[in-house]
């Protein structure tokens, strides 16, 4: 639960950090345990040397533990809140997406993966999370025969209606062009999304009935969106629109039922009439600074 909102004391307290616990035994040979609220301290302002100063004297901790008691506060440290805890959680699943194709990974993480994104639809998980999240997806999508994930096709969703992939994307678009009341995605997010998406139609067999029924309405949508400059959810959506034409022969009877024909040439005659703005401006600019300099020079 990626909620910030909450104190140190509290956000321990909503997660169970007893495997942090630091256990030793001291020069009797007694067993001690030191809790990991007391490994983390009293404070953020507290230093590690002033909380293993304290930990020493008051556990009688001895010498050859200390290292071990070290390692302990700042694991402990590491995992104290909650952005702590995300931050490890990007930190790996960027590994994964950098390293992943020339790796072995276990591919029960591509459950967790999903997991990450059901979640991220009750709000419980930022969207930076699902974005590291899906980049990671990526790297087990291309590479799915080797590590020998079965039905992916299936565990995302992509050819039901109500799967995890479509059901994100329509959400995702619709939350941009208004089509649902909710709160507006964040570029990052649809992009990584698209990405996804573009592996999955590049290297996933049988996803005909996805590109037929979801796909090429959201990408039109995306493609029709104009309100504000999400240059690279375009791109994308182009990109994914290019590939679909190469590959799919059903796909020109399914774009021509959803108006796309005249969509993209609405949005090129878009872009045609801005950029000739730009360039209008440009020309009015360069001959305002010429008469300026003319006028300056007299």
């Amino acid at each position: 639960n990626d909620n910030s909102n909450n104190n140190n004391e509290n956000d321990n307290e909503q997660l169970n950090l007893n495997s942090l616990n630091f256990v030793f035994h001291d020069k009797e040979n007694t067993k001690k345990t030191i809790n990991v609220k007391e490994l983390i301290g009293k404070s953020s302002d507290q230093s590690y040397v002033e909380v293993i100063r304290e930990l020493i004297q008051k556990y009688e901790v001895p010498e050859s533990q200390h290292f071990h008691l070290l390692r302990a506060v700042l694991t402990s440290r590491s995992y104290s809140t909650q952005r702590d805890r995300l931050n490890i959680c990007l930190i790996y699943l960027l590994a994964t997406t950098i390293h992943g194709n020339f790796v072995e990974l276990d591919t029960n993480l591509v459950f967790d993966l999903i997991e990450i994104l059901k979640m991220g639809e009750t709000g419980k998980i930022s969207e930076e999370l699902q974005s590291n999240a899906m980049l990671a997806l990526e790297v087990f999508t291309r590479d799915k025969h080797r590590r020998g994930i079965p039905n992916l096709v299936g565990l995302l969703g992509v050819n039901s209606y109500h799967g995890l992939v479509p059901r994100l994307l329509r959400k995702a678009v619709g939350s941009l062009t208004g089509v649902i009341s909710t709160t507006k995605a964040s570029e990052k997010y649809v992009v990584s999304l698209l990405e996804l998406v573009l592996v999955i139609v590049s290297w996933l067999p049988n996803v005909s009935s996805f590109v037929s029924s979801t796909l090429l309405t959201c990408l039109l949508q995306l493609v029709e969106y104009r309100s504000e400059p999400f240059v690279k959810c375009n791109l994308t959506a182009i990109r994914i629109l290019d590939l679909i034409f190469e590959s799919f022969n059903s796909a020109s009877n399914a774009f021509r039922d959803v108006n796309g024909f005249n969509i993209i040439l609405n949005r090129l005659n878009h872009e045609v009439i801005c950029w000739n703005g730009l360039v209008t401006n440009e020309k009015k600019n360069k001959k305002i600074i010429n008469v300026y300099k003319t006028k300056k020079s007299i």
